[in-house]
């Protein structure tokens, strides 16, 4: 009788099948998750990233080239889904050297300072705050110093090297993200020349006895490529995995944050395809493309490709086209937008402007829409917008934020001095920058809440104005009434956000370990 064949081959076979890539990491695993069965974790580290409060994060990061590190989507994301939520490393002053609370980040005037360290702080309160006390001991040692504003610059690099000192977990987590080459050699230089004192005197304390001069440049970089502005003070702050997020014009998700808790939650902004790219917007969607191209240049040092930069008219929305002065009908686009020196040619007749003297023209506009003096009254923008539709585009980012200003100068006044065809202009208004933004910036964003509340507001006085003078009898009113609930209710779905403790499957309290 012939021999059985070995088992053992047959399980090795299936184990090799059975393998895949780490979510996170993509180290080389087959562990997957027993719960959504779509992602690999190679650590328990990694699964308490992955699920928490009986919910697996539909997401995880790829390599693509020509992009580096990205968050795909692991399973078909609805919108306003829940996809991520992160917990801040480290928060602290903003790269800027003013002089401020430590602890809150308030501008202060040195009037109290710490009893210890003696660095300004807004009183007893700041004196023994938490996020203070991180570095208060070693800042000591520097107190001496009659010009410390230098020092304001490396206050935030300091708290998250102690924290990597002091944690493994949180110096993992700060190695897997990336700098972009934000800054120069000759920057670099600079800085170490304007701070090498400083900076070696924190390294002498043993708690920075791992870092080196470099790691400190490199921390700076960590933070300048990464950091969100954090609250209403000159504070920044960095959430890890939300920082694995990359930058598109057009984004799929948007974020939530928590200032009180330190906390972070993205969420769905649109229905998301398995294996699409989860994306959000680094700079103000409504910008036209020179602009938020020389902002992502500047401060992330890159440069975007996105479909919404490569249109000339940013996908049909024009927030960026000008009336051409030859015709009657045409506008100018650029003709590569890429390119922020490119002529802008007219769609009518090929007349051609080059974009030097375009850009011009807008920022000129800009100055005086945005003057201080300038009186704000309904009346006198709508005069602005008429006079400046004459070398605009109607959908024009400048006059799209007028028109918005406008909405919101109608949303101040009482019911009663509002008449029926000021109701019929917030509505118009309101309906075209749905329209128009939308374009852009589609699904659920938080600008749109803002904008529906005032249609559904409007919508509900037309309807009662309507009925108050006969123009419609009461069946049409309470269908219009109806209606406009409705819209009120989709803006509350715009602005509705994520509450969710990190616990594990358990139900007990994440605790953060130093392993």
């Amino acid at each position: 009788m012939a021999p059985k064949p070995k088992e053992k081959s047959v399980s090795k076979s299936r184990s090799r099948e059975r393998k895949g890539r780490c979510f996170l990491c993509e180290r080389e695993t087959n562990i997957t998750c027993s719960s959504c069965k779509k992602v690999y974790y190679c650590s328990k580290e990694h699964y308490i990233y992955h699920r928490q409060q009986n919910y697996c994060f539909p997401f995880r990061v790829v390599w693509r080239s020509g992009k580096g590190k990205c968050m795909v989507a692991s399973r078909d994301i609805d919108a306003m889904e829940l996809i991520l939520f992160d917990q801040a490393v480290v928060v602290g002053p903003r790269n800027r050297g003013e002089t401020v609370c430590l602890d809150c980040g308030k501008s202060v005037d040195s009037s109290y300072t710490c009893g210890f360290c003696a660095f300004p702080v807004c009183g007893e309160r700041c004196q023994v705050g938490k996020s203070h006390q991180i570095e208060c001991g070693l800042l000591k040692s520097l107190s001496s110093l009659k010009d410390k504003h230098q020092i304001y610059r490396w206050i935030t690099p300091l708290r998250l090297m102690l924290k990597m000192a002091e944690n493994a977990r949180v110096h993992r987590q700060v190695k897997f993200l990336m700098d972009h080459n934000s800054s120069s050699l000759e920057e670099d230089e600079q800085v170490m020349l304007d701070s090498k004192d400083i900076l070696e005197i924190l390294l002498k304390f043993d708690q920075l006895k791992q870092f080196t001069l470099e790691d400190f440049l490199w921390i700076r970089g960590i933070l300048k490529t990464n950091c969100l502005m954090f609250g209403e003070e000159s504070m920044r702050s960095l959430f890890p995995h939300f920082s694995l997020m990359n930058h598109s014009c057009r984004a799929n998700a948007k974020h939530t944050i928590y200032i009180q808790n330190r906390k972070i939650s993205v969420q769905a902004q649109t229905d998301i395809k398995e294996g699409e790219e989860i994306v959000i917007n680094y700079v103000t969607f409504i910008q036209g493309t020179a602009l938020r191209r020389e902002k992502l240049r500047s401060v992330w040092n890159f440069d975007c490709f996105c479909e919404r930069c490569r249109d000339p008219t940013e996908l049909n929305s024009h927030l960026s086209s000008l009336r051409c002065g030859k015709c009657e009908n045409g506008f100018l686009t650029p003709e590569n937008p890429l390119d922020k020196e490119s002529d802008w040619v007219c769609s009518v007749h090929k007349y051609r402007m080059s974009g030097r003297a375009c850009l011009e023209l807008v920022q000129g506009i800009k100055e005086y829409l945005y003057c201080s003096e300038r009186v704000t009254t309904i009346q006198q923008l709508e005069k602005d917008l008429e006079m400046f539709c004459q070398y605009l585009h109607p959908q024009h980012h400048l006059l799209m934020l007028l028109k918005r200003n406008i909405i919101s100068l109608y949303s101040k006044l009482p019911l009663k001095v509002v008449e029926r065809r000021g109701f019929l202009r917030i509505k118009e208004l309101c309906e075209e920058s749905i329209n128009v933004l939308g374009l852009v910036d589609p699904g659920y964003p938080l600008w749109k809440a803002e904008t529906l509340k005032d249609l559904g507001t409007c919508e509900m006085n037309l309807a009662r104005t309507d009925f108050e003078s006969g123009l419609i009898q009461r069946p049409e009113f309470l269908e219009r009434v109806k209606s406009s609930m409705k819209i009120v209710e989709q803006a509350s779905n715009c602005k509705s956000c994520i509450k969710i403790e990190r616990k594990m499957d358990t139900g007990a309290p994440l605790k953060e370990e130093k392993s």
